[in-house]
């Protein structure tokens, strides 16, 4: 091994194309834009989530027991997100003039009423008061309506919490670990689509150098296998850079902006923190992705003739990575043999296995396995791979042509 791979060819080969790639024009550009477009995202989303204006929630009060509570800035604020409670100027206004009104103008109508010894809400709708606002209307006022009753039948505030005690409530999943549903899509799908994007970049660089035959003139001074690791890390590295920038972009806007994502957990979307092992679990497995099919691109590009041979030869290799972004859409909702059998393939395993171990169907052992065979399979394809890049770097027909010399 240290007669075909020298640690200094590498890091010059390392060092030649991380700074060529990050200071490439292109390069620069395009991550200017991307960082602009995550961080103009959020003040966006920002507008779009806390900036509507709150439709009317009009309300008729005919008992005269919940307006004085349910029309305040506090309660605005601290209740409801999407209407603003006001006091109806027409008490005796009709059904059909209501739904008339809520047609026209949008809104909706709370009307209290009194039926016999009970008091009944009623409301008038037409979409513009959502569920999550509809359920705080009910609470807030059968609490007010409790209270009441509370004072009225001399009950103590103390009988009444003690009587009103609440049950405690934990969820444990079999691994013993939160069903982070949400979380986990988003970060698959993050991975699955860096692994796509960026994987070929490093194939589409070799391409390039075989167009300009410049990899005969290199091979000479240098040996392939470091060229070859070299200029796949490297490139492969500055991808990943590129992506990081944009996540922090994206991250310390989103904190700027004061966005606020409590509307998304009241339509049942709730994201969770990473703890220090799902967020190895994540790098572990996303690395080891990432390195296998960029190996893999790399070493098809050595053997192709030209660019326009590349995109079609790289086709099959990208659409297997994609594969792992059905499975894992299976897997996020139950476990099976055959979820097990593809968290051990390498070429479906970065996902796969990662999304099993966050929904707690697998243990950190299970997950460190796979990941043993996922990097050992990159580290095959690596030496592999050279050998195509030793033999193709130099040839310049086409696929079906090439063949390895004997001896």
């Amino acid at each position: 091994m240290n007669k075909k791979f020298s640690w200094k060819d590498f890091a010059i080969v390392f060092q030649h194309y991380i700074k060529k790639e990050m200071k490439s024009r292109a390069y620069i550009i395009v991550t200017v834009i991307l960082c602009i477009a995550s961080i103009a995202s959020c003040f966006i989303v920002d507008g779009i989530v806390n900036g509507q204006e709150k439709e009317e929630l009009r309300i008729i009060d005919k008992t005269g027991i919940f307006a004085g509570y349910l029309v305040s800035d506090s309660v605005d604020e601290d209740y409801f997100t999407g209407v603003k409670p006001v006091l109806s100027d027409d008490t005796s206004i009709s059904k059909e003039d209501m739904l008339t009104d809520i047609e026209e103008n949008g809104g909706a109508y709370a009307v209290f009423s009194k039926d016999g010894d009970n008091v009944k809400l009623t409301v008038y709708n037409n979409g513009d008061l959502s569920a999550a606002d509809q359920t705080a209307l009910i609470n807030l006022t059968q609490n007010i309506y409790t209270q009441m009753n509370i004072g009225r039948l001399g009950i103590s505030p103390e009988m009444f919490e003690e009587a009103s005690r609440q049950i405690g409530f934990e969820e444990i999943t079999p691994a013993g670990k939160p069903q982070n549903f949400w979380t986990t899509y988003i970060l698959f799908m993050l991975m699955v689509l860096a692994i796509v994007m960026y994987s070929s970049s490093s194939g589409t660089e070799v391409a390039a150098l075989k167009t300009n035959k410049v990899m005969e003139i290199v091979m000479t001074s240098i040996r392939p296998l470091p060229f070859y690791m070299g200029v796949t890390i490297a490139i492969g590295l500055s991808g990943l850079i590129q992506l990081s920038l944009v996540v922090i972009c994206f991250g310390v806007s989103f904190n700027i902006s004061g966005l606020d994502m409590s509307s998304l957990g009241e339509m049942g979307i709730t994201m969770s923190a990473m703890n220090f092992d799902e967020t190895a679990a994540f790098l572990i497995m996303f690395i080891g992705g990432f390195m296998l099919y960029s190996f893999i691109n790399t070493a098809i590009a050595s053997i192709v003739n030209k660019n326009d041979d590349l995109t079609t030869t790289i086709v099959p290799v990208e659409m297997m990575a994609m594969v792992q972004f059905f499975i894992c859409i299976f897997a996020l909702e139950s476990d099976s043999v055959m979820m097990s059998i593809f968290s051990y393939i390498p070429f479906t395993s970065p996902s796969v296995m990662f999304v099993r171990y966050m929904m707690g169907f697998s243990s950190m052992g299970e997950l460190c396995l796979s990941a043993a065979i996922l990097y050992s399979t990159a580290i095959v394809f690596a030496v592999i791979g050279s050998r195509f890049f030793c033999r193709g770097a130099v040839h310049y027909g086409t696929v079906k042509e090439f063949k390895f010399k004997q001896g």
